[in-house]
């Protein structure tokens, strides 16, 4: 029996090593990639480099910081400074549009540039703890600084926010993740948020929350429900220490089974999706959700070590040989920088991503 016991314990071990230098071969394979498709003025963009440039670079830009590259030290050190060069030079000091983080000048067009906005948040806030200049200092404090106030500008008075700053009082969840998430980035690097903001996000998370515990994509209309959606909305507008609350558990239980639509590639938008449902499996560690809610006891598809173990060896098969990953929205450049996020949770380098296990207890 204890001869048998050994051998077990000895194939698992064998297998997590196996597995770990699996990951850091995708993973190295994936930057490698990424760092070509560079441009020489910083950016990174999808269909031929040219589109949604603030929101490509600043993905990207987050798998280099989570491989453990800053702005003072690292590997990527010149390509994050190029990458943050350029984005500082996309924030925007028109009177209409001030903190805007957005590359073109139509930004009173039909585009969806609050996307940009929020991810270019969120990088900047990631980035900003490490550099060590002065002056690059001031220069990313100012623009966060601008950017939170453009971020609560544009509000709805719902609590959601829309593609553009003036929406008309159009907002639906998805990019209201986006900007919930950025703006808890900034909080943690300090910049200061305005005490109602995110509460009244939560607020407007609450509204669109169907009776089935999913949340529509456009809550107010009642339109499209998504499990997707609600473990995206937890792990947005919630860090681990407020997971007790009764909205997040009802999430949590709908999302468990959007676990088997995620793996299997059933859910619109899977990235999308996949980049937010593996950050909270992973808060949870292994038995964060049955904790959390008696219905999960036993039987949670929410446990780390078994969500990992799938998705990770999906995303490694799907990982083409140039390193990069087919895309089933936007294009490559997408879809391989939040795979690369997702392989790298583990190392729990970025505030944003770091979780503390005793909040589940």
């Amino acid at each position: 029996m204890i001869r048998k016991l050994m051998l077990v314990i000895l194939t698992a071990i064998l297998f997590s090593a196996q597995s770990n230098a699996g990951t850091r071969k995708a993973v190295q394979r994936g930057l490698d990639w990424l760092i070509q498709q560079q441009h020489p003025k910083g950016y990174w963009g999808s269909y031929n480099r040219e589109h949604h440039r603030v929101a490509m670079t600043s993905l990207a830009g987050m798998a280099l910081l989570m491989e453990g590259s800053t702005l003072s030290a690292g590997k990527y050190l010149k390509p994050l400074r190029k990458a943050v060069k350029w984005i500082l030079k996309c924030s925007r000091r028109e009177e209409e549009v001030d903190g805007l983080i957005y590359a073109d000048n139509a930004w009173h067009s039909d585009n969806h540039y609050m996307f940009d906005h929020g991810y270019a948040l969120l990088f900047l806030a990631s980035a900003y703890g490490e550099e060590n200049r002065p002056w690059m200092r001031r220069q990313i404090q100012d623009a966060l600084f601008r950017a939170v106030k453009l971020s609560s500008k544009a509000q709805t008075r719902y609590g959601g926010w829309g593609y553009n700053v003036d929406s008309g009082g159009f907002d639906e969840v998805s990019v209201t993740l986006t900007q919930i998430q950025g703006l808890r980035a900034a909080a943690q690097s300090g910049i200061a948020i305005p005490e109602n903001v995110i509460k009244n996000a939560r607020r407007y998370l609450h509204l669109c929350t169907a009776s089935e515990g999913g949340v529509l994509y456009d809550g107010r209309r009642r339109l499209q429900q998504s499990r997707g959606l609600a473990v995206s909305s937890v792990n947005c507008a919630f860090s681990p220490e407020g997971y007790r609350c009764p909205l997040v558990i009802r999430w949590l239980e709908e999302a468990d089974r959007a676990v088997p639509a995620v793996l299997n590639r059933g859910l619109c938008a899977v990235e999308f999706h996949r980049f937010y449902i593996a950050q909270t499996i992973h808060s949870l560690g292994e038995n964060g959700a049955e904790k959390l809610s008696e219905r999960l006891k036993g039987k949670s598809s929410l446990v780390w070590s078994k969500f990992r173990a799938q998705l990770f060896n999906q995303l490694i098969k799907q990982q083409r040989l140039d390193g990069s990953c087919a895309s089933t929205i936007v294009d490559s450049i997408y879809s391989t920088s939040v795979n690369l996020c997702v392989l790298q949770l583990e190392k729990r380098t970025l505030p944003i991503f770091r979780i503390r296990r005793q909040d589940h207890r």
